[in-house]
Parts: structure tokens; C-alpha cells; sequence
């Protein structure tokens, strides 16, 4: 087993974001399988692992949206159901890992 002071935790939370993409992977899945490799990291190193793949993948439909891209239609109906299901400026909320 690493030693957990050898994680980079950006590296780790880079990972997951690189498999979702590379093998068109859904995010909680890969984002759960990657937990529990990790599950001896303590719960908030964890929860930010969490949040940092779940805000980059947030501001990724964001992104795309804006940007007008060949995906822009999707993203606009993903960001605009974000935008009403939440108030501006609140997170969404953490899982509990």
C-alpha cells in the first residue's frame, strides 16, 4: 500500500478527471472506484478529492456551455437545470465518503 503522505491529492482528483474523458467513464463511478482505492486517506482528504472532480466537472459543462461548442446544446440544458435546481453561489453539496 503507498504511504499516504506520498499522494498528491491534485494528482489523484486529475486521474479520475483523465479516465472520465479518456473512456467516456460516468464520474461517480470512476470518482467511487477511485474513493475506495483511497479509503485509507483520512474522510477530508477524501471529500476533497470529491469536490475538486465534481466542481471541475461542473465548471466543464459551465465551460462548454459558454464556449458554444459542438456540445453546447447539451451543456446549455445541463447548466440551465444546475442554475435552477440551486441558488447562484451555493455549492453543491459533498458526499459523504
Amino acid at each position: 500500500m503507498t504511504d499516504k503522505m506520498q499522494v498528491n491529492l491534485r494528482q489523484v482528483a486529475m486521474e479520475i478527471l483523465y479516465e472520465v474523458q479518456k473512456n467516456n467513464g460516468l464520474l461517480h463511478v470512476v470518482l467511487s472506484d477511485a474513493l475506495k482505492k483511497y479509503q485509507y486517506l483520512d474522510k477530508n482528504e477524501r471529500s476533497f478529492i470529491s469536490r475538486l472532480v465534481q466542481g471541475t466537472e461542473e465548471r466543464k459543462i459551465e465551460l462548454d456551455y459558454r464556449r458554444g461548442g459542438e456540445e453546447c446544446q447539451c451543456a446549455a440544458r445541463l447548466f440551465s437545470q444546475m442554475k435552477r435546481d440551486r441558488p447562484a453561489g451555493r455549492p453543491l453539496p459533498v458526499e459523504s465518503v
